[in-house]
């Protein structure tokens, strides 16, 4: 009974196909030096962005964007709210004191 056995696993293993799974070629190949080059060439976006606030500021005051005459209305009537104090919680809070 063993000799058997041991022919059929044989044959077994010695049909095309059979062994060993490998992975079909590109399923999931190793990067290649091109591949690298261009990973490479790109800037490098690593570190602390901190937004330039005084600068934002600064372009809204005297860069303001090209508005349509609807727009620049608009953006106009809101600034001069903002100037005013509106909407009321948006200004700098009263201090109230204390009856007691």
């Amino acid at each position: 009974m063993r000799l058997p056995l041991a022919l059929i696993t044989l044959i077994v293993l010695l049909m095309p196909g059979a062994g060993p799974a490998h992975a079909a070629p590109g399923v999931n190949p190793a990067p290649s030096a091109k591949a690298w080059a261009a990973i490479a060439a790109r800037p490098d976006w690593s570190g602390v962005w901190l937004p330039d606030v005084i600068d934002q500021a600064m372009q809204i005051k005297t860069n303001p964007p090209p508005w349509t005459d609807a727009a620049g209305r608009k953006a106009a009537a809101l600034a001069a709210q903002e100037t005013e104090g509106r909407p009321k919680g948006l200004a700098k809070p009263e201090v109230r004191r204390s009856a007691c």
